[in-house]
């Protein structure tokens, strides 16, 4: 596992210890050296930052399954997908090795990640286009299985944001435009060898803010047990920032979409740029949203939202 701390903006305060000092008492002696590892220890993990996040899910023990935009040209030890572990306000990673099928192999721009409710598995989402072909869908197990894969439709562009929701007619599929809210609803068939969704509908929405250049009006989505559906809005001007992000409560998901008319402003993120919110579920019973980051050079963040309800 690979540990890391908050950087500024999410950043933690420093614990100074106490200095000696005091007159005529004598100095401090340096502690002994620890004793040398037995052989064939295993050396503890290299200390590393936490990575640009794009898609984020909770898993029932209070960790997250994480999903890295890394693209099909990186190096092939580069993060794609990763389980993540809060501890307070640090974070603990992992990757999660994934046997990506041919002929596409190695996926190439990860931006989402959903539960299938009712199941042990999830459905990672490529952007869209690459290489002449269309974005997958891949659905895979925690253990990085993969049990089918399909595709976008061929007229997307961007698809930042994707959730899955279980009405009494079955598996619904949004997936959301990065640049104009468009979002599409379909009905989803998992039952085959080869994902299927039927497009049964769309909406677009807008919401005030952040506006200005390099403004994305739908960066994830999520919803939560109740079918409430949440977005975040950014800015990004490239991979030095300065980033900003507002998240919103937008609409209601079951059998239709309906897009609220005011949507509902829930958190101002100026310092991150929010590409995945995800509700984990207390022993209580109640919902927390976390949102994480992807701050591009400054790499990722995972933090909890104040109560949305």
């Amino acid at each position: 596992m690979h540990r890391t701390s908050r950087r500024a903006g999410l950043a933690l305060a420093l614990i100074l210890p106490w200095l000696a000092a005091c007159a005529g008492r004598p100095a401090p002696q340096a502690p002994a050296p620890l004793p040398p590892p037995p052989p064939g220890a295993v050396p503890a993990p290299e200390t590393k930052p936490l990575p640009p996040l794009s898609g984020l899910v909770c898993l029932p023990d209070g960790s997250f399954l994480a999903v890295v935009d890394t693209k099909s040209n990186a190096p092939a030890g580069a993060p794609r997908v990763i389980r993540v572990s809060l501890m307070g306000q640090d974070a603990t990673w992992e990757p999660i090795p994934v046997a990506w099928p041919e002929p596409d192999g190695t996926s190439n721009d990860l931006e989402s990640v959903a539960a299938v409710p009712g199941t042990d598995s999830f459905l990672l989402v490529e952007s869209s286009f690459r290489e002449g072909r269309y974005g997958r869908i891949l659905q895979i197990t925690l253990d990085g299985k993969v049990l089918r894969t399909g595709h976008l439709p061929t007229n997307v562009t961007n698809i930042e944001g994707t959730a899955v929701v279980r009405t009494l007619f079955g598996l619904v599929f949004l997936f959301g435009e990065r640049e104009d809210g468009t979002i599409r609803w379909a009905d989803l068939d998992l039952s085959g060898e080869e994902i299927r969704y039927t497009e049964k509908g769309s909406v677009r929405f807008q919401v005030a803010d952040p506006q200005g250049a390099n403004h994305r009006e739908l960066s994830t989505l999520e919803a939560d047990l109740a079918g409430r559906l949440f977005t975040a809005s950014t800015i990004d001007p490239g991979e030095k920032g300065p980033f900003q992000s507002v998240v919103w409560e937008i609409g209601q998901v079951g059998d239709q979409l309906s897009i609220l008319g005011n949507p509902r402003r829930i958190a101002d993120v100026p310092d991150a740029k929010v590409e995945a919110l995800a509700f984990c579920r207390g022993a209580d019973g109640r919902e927390q949203l976390f949102l994480g980051s992807d701050d591009e050079d400054f790499g990722g963040s995972l933090r909890p939202v104040p109560d949305v309800h």
